[in-house]
């Protein structure tokens, strides 16, 4: 059971609503201005064919130009009170939808979490979803984990993480190590001779001592 609308609410859904009517009835008068056109061409009235021709496309642009003020009352009536991490995708169109998701996307920093609600398909045509699959498209595209049916029925909530750190596309320069130190052989110092002289005067001689003799001296 969908909750009650404010008097406020009701009246401006009511007013975009009748922006996508006045589209419709534009879109209408294209199409038959473009078929008696190309009646007009094929019978050999050029003159008269791109007259209706231009006429077509100025309901064209009056289309376009209520449906883009329509896209904007829906989305205002339905957003308001919301944060920005909530977003309603109630009555838009699925191009609609896409751009102002991508807007939000822009704005939050794909950062936390965004709950998007794009409605159960009570007023699709068909009672056939649209928006729900084209915006599943863009998550699975992005690559950003969601829960359908989270918090409730008729929305996601969205995922966003971001990197731990970030990754340079430069690769980092090669180290090197030093050469290790080679062992260089040690030099035996050969004494001059100047030095063997030198060293022998300065030992000490030992005195001679005379021995007796045991055969012809007397103790």
């Amino acid at each position: 059971m969908e909750p009650e609308l404010s008097p406020e609410k009701k009246k401006a859904l009511e007013e975009a609503q009748k922006l996508r009517d006045k589209a419709g009835e534009e879109a209408k008068l294209r199409g038959t201005c473009f078929d008696q056109s190309k009646k007009e061409f094929e019978s050999g009235d050029k003159a008269k064919a791109k007259q209706l021709s231009e006429e077509g496309k100025k309901h064209g642009a009056q289309m376009e130009q209520y449906n883009k003020q329509a896209a904007d009352a829906f989305f205002a009536a339905h957003n308001q009170g919301r944060d920005d991490y909530t977003i309603d995708l109630h009555g838009l169109y699925v191009e609609e939808a896409l751009e102002r998701l991508n807007q939000r996307f822009d704005k939050i920093g794909r950062k936390g979490t965004l709950v998007i609600i794009w409605g159960a398909g009570n007023h699709s045509e068909g009672g056939v979803r649209k928006i729900k699959p084209a915006v599943v498209e863009v998550l699975n595209k992005g690559g950003w984990k969601f829960e359908d049916d989270t918090p409730n029925h008729g929305c996601c909530t969205v995922y966003f993480t971001a990197p731990t750190a970030e990754v340079s596309v430069i690769p980092p320069r090669p180290t090197v190590a030093p050469p290790k130190p080679t062992a260089t052989p040690t030099k035996t110092k050969v004494p001059s001779k100047s030095a063997e002289v030198a060293s022998s005067k300065e030992m000490p001689v030992a005195k001679e001592t005379k021995r007796a003799c045991s055969c012809c001296c007397v103790m």
